[in-house]
């Protein structure tokens, strides 16, 4: 039985505690951003057509009402986490998707870009050029959502924090779609509700020491 009272145990309860935080609040971003993400399935096994823009309108819809405003609050709570352990992680995650729905100006353009790159996408399928240029959009489009979602908890502007550390802001956006990528791509779907998003959000407040 491990003694909590020894080192190695208080280190393995620091531990425990800290996948523990990020965990609920990734969970909360994974319930507000859930219906958005079998939209995105739904869309995806669609054919391109009125069936399709219908449903590609209601995902963008779901990305400025939901995952985005969700995001921004997934930094926030995590932010507060990293200041003071003794916080209540579900209520500031609730707390910033509040505010992050104020930022509706930023989260609509940031929806409306994301909808036209998975029109294009869907579009210019099989055409390898394309597809390149598009998967390069992309990465700038994580980024940015990134940049928006942390600009809550930065004293400068996104654009500011992008100008002052693009490469820690492209290792940070590496690390995300890797997450991501890897979640999908292997039988390890369940770290999209532990750890996906609260974990970049983790990666990115001490890799730009936001």
């Amino acid at each position: 039985m491990l003694n909590l009272q020894t080192k190695f145990g208080k280190k393995a309860m620091q531990v425990g505690n800290w996948v523990l935080s990020l965990v609920t609040i990734n969970f909360i971003w994974f319930l507000l951003s859930v219906p958005a993400l079998f939209m995105l399935l739904l869309l995806h096994s669609l054919p391109l057509g009125s069936v399709y823009l219908a449903t590609l309108l209601i995902v963008v819809v779901m990305l400025l009402l939901l995952v985005l405003p969700a995001t921004a609050a997934v930094f926030q709570a995590a932010y507060a986490w990293a200041r003071d352990q003794g916080s209540s992680y579900g209520r500031q995650t609730f707390a910033g998707y509040l505010v992050g729905l104020k930022n509706w100006r930023q989260n609509s353009l940031l929806a409306a870009l994301i909808g036209v790159w998975l029109l294009a996408e869907k579009v210019v399928q099989q055409q390898v050029f394309w597809q390149t240029l598009l998967l390069v959009l992309g990465f700038f489009l994580m980024a940015a959502v990134l940049l928006v979602a942390a600009s809550g908890i930065s004293q400068v502007s996104g654009l500011q924090l992008a100008l002052q550390q693009p490469f820690k802001l492209i290792a940070v956006t590496i690390l995300t779609l890797s997450l991501f990528l890897l979640n999908t791509a292997l039988p390890l779907l369940f770290c999209i509700v532990l750890l996906s998003m609260s974990g970049s959000a983790w990666l990115m407040i001490k890799i730009m020491k936001l």
